[in-house]
């Protein structure tokens, strides 16, 4: 993968209203299996996490750690009816900064570039990403958003590839759309 360029090394602030503290972890976390990169054959140059080295399923890649919040943001992802872990301030790109991940090198808060796939490699059990098929190197790591979240903030349409680009919207939305259909 030759057009993976950059690594994570610059700034950027947001600040999060309505949220707690960031939980430590004391979980096993295989953090030496990823990378978060950058594709600069992208318009949007967008930043993914992929494999460093083959994962082998079953193998928990991370924990995600963050900020709880009662209302979903474009980066959080949801835990429960109003629990949402979004990265602390300074762990969010703004259209042309990046995350400081330095000193973070425990990889707590790469999961905020995981990728959606509709045919994803992993799933989300509690809030570990686990691998649910062995995954090679150099493969984006990803999971199904709509596992997770009820209401997606940012709808958009899916472009991972393994499905025919339908809109990403939320199992909640997906749920009422799929029964006013049934009804009709």
């Amino acid at each position: 993968m030759q057009h993976w360029l950059h690594t994570l090394m610059h700034d950027s602030a947001r600040s999060h209203t309505e949220c707690s503290a960031p939980r430590s972890s004391t979980r096993m976390i295989d953090v030496d299996c990823y990378r978060i990169v950058r594709d600069a054959l992208t318009l949007e140059h967008a930043w993914h996490v992929i494999a460093a080295r083959d994962i082998a399923q079953g193998t928990t890649i991370l924990e995600i750690e963050g900020v709880e919040c009662a209302m979903p943001t474009r980066h959080s992802v949801q835990f429960g009816p109003r629990l949402h872990i979004t990265p602390p301030a300074g762990l969010v790109d703004g259209s042309d900064t990046l995350p400081n991940l330095e000193g973070h090198t425990d990889g707590h808060f790469g999961w905020r570039y995981l990728d959606h796939s509709c045919a994803p490699n992993c799933t989300l059990d509690a809030r570990l990403l686990i691998a649910i098929r062995p995954i090679r190197a150099g493969e984006k790591i990803s999971f199904d958003y709509e596992t997770t979240e009820h209401t997606i903030s940012s709808p958009f349409k899916c472009s991972c590839g393994s499905c025919d680009g339908r809109m990403i919207v939320g199992h909640g939305a997906r749920s009422r759309a799929s029964s006013r259909a049934t009804r009709a």
